[in-house]
């Protein structure tokens, strides 16, 4: 049985590890990473080579300048990986 290998990327820590933790119950499931937004945006490409699906939460009501504004800024993330050969899944409250 092949693992998909998954990065859950979410601002929130205990979110993010909660996510990760209900995942790697799944014996199908590997979780490569758990970060936030900032550090998806910061990792060079051949760090996503192990990865086949990111888990994205494009919400983020702390993201610097973007209170009172968009809250959105998981989004930066998605474009970050779009031409990257990752599915992606993005979730929100």
């Amino acid at each position: 049985m092949s693992e998909l290998r998954v990065v859950v990327i979410d601002d929130d820590h205990w979110k993010r590890t909660a996510i990760a933790q209900e995942l790697e119950a799944d014996k199908r499931i590997g979780v490569e990473a758990v970060i936030d937004q900032d550090e998806a945006l910061n990792w060079h490409e051949d760090r996503w080579g192990g990865v086949d699906l990111a888990i994205v939460d494009i919400f983020d009501e702390q993201a610097p300048g973007e209170i009172g504004t968009d809250v959105f800024s998981g989004i930066a993330a998605l474009d970050r990986i779009r031409d990257l050969p990752i599915k992606t899944f993005a979730i929100t409250p």
